[in-house]
């Protein structure tokens, strides 16, 4: 399990997760943190599962724009998978406020 605490938050991931996603769509998880504490823009995800509440983040990530989806667990914020956005995403990022 992948962890680090950036300015006393505590992210996480799974080391295998992270790897596949770094293979497939070319993000790692490893570069999310700070991304998470920029400007964003965040909706909840109901339709993905049942046991846990999960949310989407669109942020900016070393000059691309990312969707990355996690959850809460206890005070830890465990990142689930990420991916490049879509130009739809991108327009919505670049449109906001």
């Amino acid at each position: 399990m992948g962890r680090v605490v950036v300015r006393g938050q505590s992210y996480e991931w799974d080391d295998e997760k992270r790897r596949r996603t770094l293979r497939k769509h070319g993000v790692d998880f490893a570069d999310l943190p700070t991304a998470l504490e920029a400007d964003m823009i965040y909706e909840e995800d109901p339709d993905h599962s049942t046991d846990e509440d999960r949310w989407h983040a669109l942020t900016s990530c070393r000059g691309r724009f990312v969707m990355v989806v996690y959850t809460w667990r206890e005070d830890c914020l465990h990142i689930i998978t990420a991916r490049f956005a879509t130009p739809i995403e991108t327009a919505r990022y670049l449109q906001r406020s």
